[in-house]
């Protein structure tokens, strides 16, 4: 009798699950600009920002280790040895990316750091290949690549300079390497341990060691309208269902199979701009349909060819 294929392996459960994660990452830059605000934080307020970015974090956790729960994807309390996994994905994946991202956002333009982000894809395959070794990089993987990333560049271009400010693209840079990195360490941890249960804790843990930060920042935090509470809540859900989600995708499947869906997040990013932020010339001109097909190409290209071994990539 032939075994059932995991629905996180097909190609329909992999589309489809990678596109509602970029879907809500690509939503999330948006938001956090409308939470400044509504929330009256100013771009020199860095204490207040690592508060707002800690509380979310730690909702967050919470939010996906109650999914844990509900979905029975095991013990969710953590043992002993799995600190050893939990600890170092929470500093990439939250400390280090989140701490420097949401600063930086103030001291950016949103067009510039979507492409910035955009690189983070390039970095994850990089790592995977050349630092972690768990997969080899192939000619497919380098097009696709530059392909997926030039679609990017395409949506997010306009006729203006590139700049680049230490407070501001550099903050948005380190991030993206810090994302990368954690990627490969939740596509290598996520076979130790439930996937969710690793995304809960790194979140709670992450978001307490922010939250101390914007403290130790002089940051004040006060939520005083019902938008600011509902704000806060979907941002925790969008960390806790994306990357719980993608994280049993990286654990189901190769890192560069998964990666270049993330191409997809700048490109929602740029369409929930013209919804929630009015930049609607932007979102709907020709280049982003043409950026759509590079998009497109690119992910094809990656999974094309000699097809992967069941262990590969599989720790």
């Amino acid at each position: 009798m032939k075994e059932k294929k995991d629905f996180l392996t097909t190609w329909t459960g992999l589309i489809l699950c990678a596109c509602v994660s970029c879907g809500l990452w690509g939503s999330a830059i948006s938001v956090i600009k409308v939470s400044y605000g509504i929330y009256g934080m100013q771009p020199s307020e860095t204490g207040n920002m690592l508060l707002s970015a800690g509380y979310r974090f730690v909702i967050a956790g919470f939010m996906a280790l109650l999914l844990g729960k509900l979905t029975k994807s095991g013990n969710m309390m953590p043992k002993r040895g799995d600190w050893k996994w939990i600890l170092p994905v929470s500093f990439f994946q939250t400390i280090l990316q989140y701490g420097t991202y949401y600063p930086a956002l103030a001291h950016t333009q949103g067009v510039t750091a979507s492409i910035i982000i955009a690189t983070g894809t390039f970095f994850s395959v990089v790592w995977a290949c050349f630092l972690f070794r768990t997969e080899k990089m192939t000619v497919g993987k380098c097009v696709g690549c530059f392909l997926g990333l030039s679609g990017v560049v395409l949506v997010n271009a306009i006729g203006g300079s590139f700049s680049f400010h230490l407070m501001g693209e550099g903050g948005i840079l380190v991030s993206t390497i810090s994302a990368s990195i954690s990627s490969n360490l939740t596509a290598i941890f996520g076979k130790k341990i439930s996937p969710v249960l690793l995304s809960g804790w790194q979140f709670v843990i992450g978001g307490i060691v922010i939250t101390v930060l914007g403290y130790l920042f002089g940051g004040s935090f006060c939520i005083t309208s019902m938008a600011g509470v509902l704000i806060l809540l979907y941002l925790a859900f969008v960390s806790a269902a994306a990357y719980s989600l993608w994280g049993c995708l990286l654990k189901k499947n190769p890192l560069s199979k998964v990666m270049v869906f993330n191409f997809l997040t700048p490109v929602f990013g740029v369409l929930f701009s013209a919804l929630f932020l009015g930049e609607t010339k932007k979102a709907f001109r020709p280049e982003t349909g043409i950026a759509l097909v590079f998009v497109c190409a690119g992910i094809i290209l990656v999974n094309k060819g000699k097809k992967q071994p069941a262990e590969e990539g599989r720790g």
